[in-house]
């Protein structure tokens, strides 16, 4: 679990236990980490086989929206400031691999699933989802059916009261 998520499994283990006891399926859909990293530094043309056999052959990476927004993720300006265009591309081109082989992964068991109404649910970061740019706009090259993504943020009043329902478009 640590190995491939890092993040505390107290978090999800209620997801785990829950699919268990209902015997829902579970697939992973993650891409190897260093994969990943491999495609940043490489590039696909330079992949060896072996990392090219865990992504898609097909991965959108030429979006400007999702490199703007990819940019604007980036809070410390001073940092990346001196990035060149290459620089960035490869770095996008990482994340829409990452986000091309979890959609991939999440879609494919609909393709086995004659139940029309079957539902897929991935669990992932927000900077997969947000504004339809990451795992979504992957997906559509193989689905074409209903997609949302679910975003939680925490929203006060002006009294630091917690607001019960926000209807906002940070997903789509």
């Amino acid at each position: 679990w640590y190995r491939n998520w890092g993040y505390n499994w107290g978090y999800y283990r209620d997801v785990f236990v829950y699919a268990r006891d209902h015997r829902l399926r579970m697939f992973a859909v993650n891409a190897p980490r260093e994969v990943v990293t491999a495609v940043r530094k490489k590039g696909f043309a330079g992949l060896t086989p072996e990392e090219a056999a865990h992504i898609p052959t097909q991965i959108d990476t030429k979006s400007a929206d999702h490199m703007r927004l990819f940019r604007a993720s980036f809070t410390d300006a001073t940092f990346h400031a001196g990035m060149s265009d290459d620089r960035w591309q490869a770095m996008l081109d990482a994340q829409c691999t990452w986000d091309a082989t979890m959609a991939r992964h999440a879609v494919a068991p609909l393709a086995d699933d004659a139940d029309p109404k079957a539902v897929v649910v991935v669990l992932a970061g927000s900077g997969h989802v947000q504004y339809g740019m990451g795992i979504e706009r992957q997906a559509r090259q193989w689905y074409s059916g209903k997609i949302a993504s679910v975003l939680p943020v925490a929203v006060a009043d002006d009294k630091g009261e917690a607001v019960k329902s926000v209807r906002a478009s940070y997903t789509n």
